[in-house]
């Protein structure tokens, strides 16, 4: 496809950003950045739709980085079973 994948980014905080239980892997502490910093803000209100796009799929991205970095392929991902973000 053409991706690809930026650096996994430094932990902010006290957590692992992958682990796996079972056959599930969960990913956590992964935000919207770019090489301006966090991107922070409300599509609608202070962000464009088109910065929205923007900031949904560089922080798709890291994720997909941290889960490369954790399984050491992505080719064993089977599914997503749910994205949750604010």
């Amino acid at each position: 496809m053409g991706i690809v994948l930026p650096q996994l980014p430094q932990a902010g905080g006290n957590y692992l950003p992958a682990k796996t239980v079972g056959q599930m892997v969960y990913l956590a502490g992964v935000i919207s950045s770019s090489s301006a910093g966090v991107t922070t803000g409300t599509v609608g209100l202070d962000r464009t739709i088109e910065e929205g796009y923007a900031a949904v799929r560089a922080c798709a991205l890291t994720q997909l980085a941290v889960l490369q970095h954790h399984l050491g392929s992505l080719n064993v991902v089977k599914s997503i079973v749910s994205v949750t973000g604010t």
